[in-house]
């Protein structure tokens, strides 16, 4: 199954302003989970991912190194158009 995942941390918490990059907010190599799609808005301090999973605890696990420092939103999407022509 896909999820968008819209994960927002605060200036305070950016890793890029401590000397790291994004990759600390989440687990690139969860068990589980495959990163489709990936990118940064560094301006307003966001990520997006499109994942794909068929275990919910795969994405917490994904998401785990940001908890605490993250808002994060997830929604199951689909490939599928939203309306057929």
């Amino acid at each position: 199954m896909l999820f968008f995942v819209k994960q927002v941390h605060t200036p305070d918490h950016c890793p890029v302003g401590r000397g790291s990059g994004p990759e600390t907010l989440f687990n690139e190599n969860a068990d589980g989970v495959q990163i489709r799609f990936g990118i940064v808005d560094a301006t307003k301090h966001t990520m997006y991912f499109l994942v794909e999973t068929d275990d919910l605890d795969a994405i917490r696990n994904f998401l785990a190194p940001g908890i605490g420092h993250c808002v994060t939103e997830i929604n199951p999407v689909s490939h599928l158009p939203a309306f057929a022509p």
